[in-house]
């Protein structure tokens, strides 16, 4: 086995092994809690947004690309899902409307992209930029479980 590939398989271990917890705490407590559904949503968009960079109209010969994303797009998208069952009435409200409002963006966006941009080229430039701003987005997503709500444990 080549050795440089060990740590790569530590950390993909490590990754299933934190989603596979989440899951087994939120279905266990039957109750979102202390979670926020923030970088669940913002995965979800990004990973939408690298679906349609994948699709053969915007970028062509890019089927790898395509399975990944949607793998980690139903991921995302089951994450969403639990939370929608979970929530209390408030907070699945707010997650259902900025998963609508998602999904208005990307309809949105692959219009413009496919009926104002005509060559694969152009197309992939302007959704990879795209999909650029939303994975810097993933990232920053992470610091909203910091702020304080104010709530005293």
């Amino acid at each position: 086995m080549d050795q440089s590939m060990v740590p790569a398989k530590i950390e993909i271990a490590r990754n299933v092994a934190g989603v596979v917890g989440k899951i087994l705490l939120l279905y266990k407590k039957k109750a979102v809690e202390q979670f926020s559904p923030t970088p669940y949503l913002v995965m979800l968009m990004n990973q939408i947004v690298r679906i349609l960079i994948a699709l053969p109209w915007v970028h062509p010969n890019s089927t790898l690309l395509l399975i990944g994303n949607v793998t980690v797009g139903i991921i995302a998208l089951f994450f969403v899902i639990l939370f929608l069952i979970y929530s209390d009435r408030n907070k699945r409200l707010q997650v259902g409307l900025v998963a609508l409002l998602e999904l208005i963006l990307v309809v949105v966006l692959t219009l413009v992209v496919l009926t104002l941009l005509h060559s694969t080229r152009r197309r992939s430039l302007a959704v990879g930029i795209i999909g650029n701003v939303t994975s810097i987005m993933v990232y920053a997503s992470a610091f909203s479980v910091m702020v304080n709500t104010g709530d005293k444990d």
